[in-house]
């Protein structure tokens, strides 16, 4: 005896389970218990359905795996402020900056005015000039971080919020987009156009 008749594919085969052995048999479209069944002996033979498409994963399954692109997108981000400034030039940034800052308010050692001086010697510019810029420069890279650190937060709040992961990737763009916005909107273009520190 056959029971759970049903067509299986768009072809019209059938399949159906065998009673007696318990397994599952495919009838082809054409054959003669085909035709047998599907004149209504067996009963009605419901039709084909095609399966739903395979479910599209989200671009970021997990909250952590957007923070990772986040991490990645400050990086790119704030490249323009560094540009080709080599890590160990990098690393004394602090020091710089405080010498700099000592520099202009008056209160240097003799270390910090030979660190200005020094530099400055070299390129050719005041050292008051020199120390101005490097103010600048750091106060941009303050603001910079500190944004980003609010986008990052911000970000993080609404994918906690989010239905699903499906919302992850949109809310994400939509991050990097705000930050494109606001370098804009506060005057940083051209700092984001040079390197220099």
């Amino acid at each position: 005896m056959l029971t759970d008749l049903r067509e299986i594919n768009e072809q019209g085969g059938i399949q159906a389970t065998n009673t007696a052995t318990g397994a599952d048999i495919y009838i082809a479209p054409g054959d003669l218990l085909h035709d047998i069944i599907l004149s209504g002996v067996f009963g009605d033979v419901p039709a084909y359905v095609a399966p739903p498409p395979p479910e599209v994963p989200p671009v970021y399954p997990t909250k952590p795996a957007v923070m990772v692109a986040f991490a990645e997108f400050v990086s790119s981000f704030t490249l323009p402020l560094i540009g080709d400034i080599p890590e160990a030039e990098r690393l004394a940034f602090s020091a710089k900056e405080a010498a700099a800052r000592a520099y202009v308010a008056g209160s240097a050692t003799a270390e910090e005015t030979s660190m200005i001086e020094g530099e400055a010697a070299l390129t050719g510019e005041a050292p008051a000039d020199l120390a101005g810029y490097i103010i600048m420069r750091a106060d941009i890279y303050r603001k910079v971080i500190a944004y980003l650190s609010g986008l990052r937060r911000k970000l993080s709040a609404q994918l906690d919020a989010a239905p699903d992961a499906y919302q992850f990737e949109t809310l994400f763009l939509a991050a990097q987009g705000e930050a494109a916005a606001w370098v804009t909107s506060e005057g940083l273009s051209a700092a984001f156009g040079e390197g220099d520190a």
